[in-house]
């Protein structure tokens, strides 16, 4: 984020002799920068902040997905062996059991992986391994490294309790084996897509803690990275929050729901949507209490990922509801426009602020008089930039319910 003081006085007063949506000239995206809320995210990424941030995105956003042996883990589970979090771990029950790493708009090349987190066991146990596969999805994984032996992995542990520590029954314990492994990876590959296979005949269950990559064949210790055990020792960051992807995306194919709050009434004409994997159909309503939603138009039936439609209406809350997903088993928007008057009187504002991916020049041209920053939001000094925005009415606030969960991880942490 670049936060400026504007050069000139403060509280200027622009005044525009328009009034009414009588041509293109005098309409503009009123729902640009305002709050926005969705029924599911699937991320904390890819939320519905990110359809009223005046960015349009055309590819597929960037996003994972995680896998073990009963299925896809939940949004919050899915970053636990990749967020550099030393409390946080994912649990892989019996003797053979994976973790399945799945990116889409991001890229890899690692020349190693670490493994770390513990086993525990039953005897007896006969032999262990642990295989890497990688390719590109959509195409065959590749084994591309293997760490096994007929004896014990890692190093003894204190034993583990498996009984419910709640119950009035015995304890009972098993040992276990920490895990810290190093495993060079063939060829130094690209991938988008890594698999992780655990098997040890007598194995109640994994707990992996963290799997991190380097670009070299080993982690080691160096004077550049830190202690071994240090956050600046993991390697590659491959966290999705590392990539702006301006686009909502639903948790799964059901019908869902996004709405926009205007922050007050207001009279709109239209409405353009830009889709990346659009829904077969759907309504937009309106309400000025986000309770009782009245229809005003059903969504247009057409092959194309953008368009307009004529949906006119006065009020505070616009919602877009939408069912029948596409193949990807999502519905994914980049861009909710609500097209209306534009706004006659603007107050400018002493200090603004805008995102560094969204600022064109350098920093002797953005300090000059002469600059545009009519498209910055006002920034309140001193305060941080989530506050910023959410006092702009961009970002609801994060301390009610589940607000939070509308705000883009990615959108702050990103650039």
């Amino acid at each position: 984020m670049i936060i400026m003081k504007l050069p000139y006085a403060a509280a200027v007063m622009f005044v525009a002799a328009a009034v009414g949506c009588s041509s293109n000239d005098h309409v503009e995206n009123i729902a640009l920068n305002k709050s926005a809320y969705a029924s599911s995210s699937y991320d904390y990424n890819l939320t519905a902040q990110l359809v009223t941030d005046g960015v349009v995105l055309a590819d597929e956003p960037a996003w994972l997905r995680v896998q073990n042996a009963e299925g896809e883990l939940p949004r919050r589970e899915k970053e636990w062996t990749i967020d550099a979090g030393p409390y946080s771990s994912n649990r892989l029950e019996g003797a053979s059991n994976f973790l399945e790493y799945e990116w889409s708009g991001q890229m890899f090349s690692a020349g190693c992986v670490r493994v770390r987190g513990y086993v525990v066991y039953q005897e007896p146990v006969n032999g262990w391994s642990i295989s890497c596969l990688a390719g590109v999805s959509g195409k065959d994984l590749k084994q591309v490294g293997f760490v096994g032996g007929s004896d014990l992995p890692g190093t003894k542990r204190y034993s583990e309790v498996i009984t419910d520590p709640n119950k009035l029954t015995e304890k009972i314990t098993r040992p276990a084996r920490s895990l810290d492994l190093e495993i060079p990876l063939k060829d130094a590959i690209n991938f988008n897509h890594f698999k992780i296979d655990f098997k040890m005949d007598g194995a109640l269950f994994w707990v992996i803690y963290a799997v991190d990559f380097t670009n070299g064949q080993s982690f080691g210790k160096s004077s550049d990275t830190g202690p071994y055990d240090s956050k600046e020792s993991r390697g590659l960051n491959v966290l999705p929050s590392e990539v702006y992807s301006s686009a909502w995306m639903s948790v799964d194919d059901k019908p869902q729901w996004i709405s926009i709050d205007l922050g007050s009434k207001s009279k709109f004409r239209e409405i353009r949507l830009h889709w990346i994997h659009k829904a077969e159909k759907g309504c937009v309503e309106i309400s000025d209490d986000a309770r009782s939603w009245k229809k005003i138009a059903d969504l247009p039936q057409t092959d194309s990922l953008t368009y307009s439609f004529k949906a006119s209406g006065n009020a505070r809350f616009v919602r877009l509801s939408m069912e029948g997903a596409d193949e990807s088993g999502h519905f994914t928007l980049s861009e909710f426009e609500v097209l209306g008057p534009k706004d006659v009187a603007k107050t400018d504002h002493e200090w603004k602020l805008q995102r560094a991916s969204s600022v064109k020049g350098n920093g002797e041209l953005i300090s000059s008089s002469e600059y545009d920053a009519s498209s910055w939001l006002p920034a309140v000094v001193p305060g941080t930039v989530l506050y910023s925005y959410m006092a702009a009415g961009s970002v609801p606030d994060p301390g009610i319910a589940d607000n939070n969960l509308q705000i883009s991880e990615s959108f702050f942490n990103s650039d």
